[in-house]
């Protein structure tokens, strides 16, 4: 049916209905969530959010995305995507809640590419997020491929820095990663490693 001038669409009048029924389903939230998303109504988006009116879905999550990636990232935690849940964290510059997020839900991200998407939009925030790969005993990503990720961009202090931390514990296994930091600033930076 076409609406009528003045009045509400008969597509939104049966909206209406449901939503006072009770939650949508997945196809009518989406179907709800397109006009009001075009008419640039999001914060309709997040009331029904906050009432438990949508049922929230991957799909709902990239139609959302377009709009405001942090709404998206609600929708994403709600509908358990924990792959486009940690993408939000690393656009949205939530770095530390990555590992946290992953940990909890017993997701494991590819480290690596994050990291390498990180360094390409904050270097300064790539080197936080590269401390925390390695906090823990068994670090989450491959120290020598943080490493290139580092030298990809240039950033031999950051990288020296990263390294004397990383390497702290001294084992046996990381000597050619010692061996490496050692080259990387004779070649670099040949007065830092000669300083007492």
């Amino acid at each position: 049916m076409a609406a009528q001038p003045g009045q509400t669409s008969p597509l939104l009048q049966y909206f209406g209905i449901l939503l006072d029924q009770g939650q949508l389903n997945k196809f009518e939230s989406l179907e709800l969530c397109r006009p009001v998303l075009q008419q640039g109504r999001k914060q309709l988006l997040e009331k029904w959010l906050k009432e438990d009116k949508l049922e929230c879905s991957e799909e709902l999550g990239d139609l959302v995305k377009q709009a405001d990636p942090t709404l998206a990232l609600s929708v994403y935690l709600r509908a358990n995507v924990p792959n486009k849940v940690i993408q939000c964290f690393a656009e949205t510059g939530q770095f530390s809640k990555i590992v946290l997020y992953a940990k909890k839900v017993g997701y494991t991200p590819d480290y690596v590419f994050l990291l390498r998407s990180v360094m390409r939009i904050s270097p300064d925030q790539g080197a936080m997020f590269a401390q925390m790969l390695v906090q823990d005993d068994e670090p989450l990503a491959d120290i020598a491929q943080i490493v290139d990720i580092f030298l990809e961009q240039n950033m031999i202090q950051p990288c020296t820095a990263f390294l004397l931390d990383a390497l702290k514990n001294n084992r046996p296994a990381e000597g050619p990663l010692q061996t490496r930091l050692l080259e990387m600033n004779l070649l670099s930076a040949p007065q830092v490693s000669f300083k007492k």
